[in-house]
């Protein structure tokens, strides 16, 4: 006698195969949850990215896969240090701040001006007046239909351009971030 089975249950059986148990188990996001919950951050030649390494590899040799090692290169690496932004005039006022990653460190004092959103428009109609000054724009801007926001990246691009020594970038929770320094 032979057995019949429904078009479902073939397409269901090919899934699988094809698949795994992605769809059935939670083992990636276990993996996941103790990448970033129990580890931590991994940033590039930390203790942690490290441990993170050895955890993967562990998991590759569990599923079977052969001849699993790592392989140590050397890179540039950053560690975010301490980081402090003062107002020194016409008040005197520490701000809340971080360096985003790569900031190098500066000791620098500056007129700032702020730049609004960042964007192109904002540094063209400014353009004269932001060379030796620390840039201020948002950090979330919200574009106009049919419009793109700039990423911090090309913002700071632009206060480079423009001569700045800085951008710092303001956050809703009234933050601000230092974003980047020139040298």
């Amino acid at each position: 006698m032979t057995e019949t089975i429904d078009r479902r249950e073939i397409l269901a059986l090919a899934e699988k195969a094809v698949l795994g148990e992605i769809w059935s188990s939670s083992r990636a996001y276990d993996n996941l949850v103790h990448l970033c919950d129990r580890i931590g951050n991994r940033w590039a030649g930390s203790n942690s990215e490290h441990q993170a390494a050895e955890f993967l590899i562990g998991r590759a040799r569990e599923y079977g896969l052969r001849d699993v090692a790592g392989q140590e290169f050397h890179h540039n690496a950053w560690t975010r240090g301490a980081t402090r932004l003062d107002i020194v005039a016409p008040i005197q006022r520490e701000v809340a701040a971080i360096a985003l990653p790569y900031t190098p460190a500066a000791d620098l004092e500056a007129e700032a001006i702020w730049v609004g959103q960042g964007e192109e428009d904002d540094f063209e109609r400014l353009a004269d007046q932001i060379r030796g000054k620390i840039a201020i724009s948002a950090a979330e801007t919200t574009p106009g239909p049919g419009q793109r926001s700039s990423h911090r990246r090309e913002k700071f691009a632009r206060a480079i351009a423009a001569g700045a020594r800085a951008l710092t970038a303001e956050t809703e929770q009234w933050q601000r971030q230092i974003l980047a320094i020139s040298r």
